[in-house]
């Protein structure tokens, strides 16, 4: 299930133009195993780490 629903909601945000930068690991995991996504993928960097924690408090 949890695989369909990634797939499903990576595809949106490709076709919507946006980017995939995976922080949880989960994201990480499955995006590993799923080279059709690569394209829009960005990696996690100290920038990101940053901004996120940020916007979570």
């Amino acid at each position: 299930m949890l695989p369909d629903l990634h797939g499903r909601v990576f595809g949106k945000s490709s076709a919507s133009g946006k980017r995939i930068v995976p922080v949880c690991p989960y994201v990480a995991k499955f995006l590993k195993k799923h080279d059709e996504f690569a394209d829009i993928t960005d990696p996690v960097t100290s920038d990101v780490l940053q901004w996120l924690e940020g916007e979570l408090g």
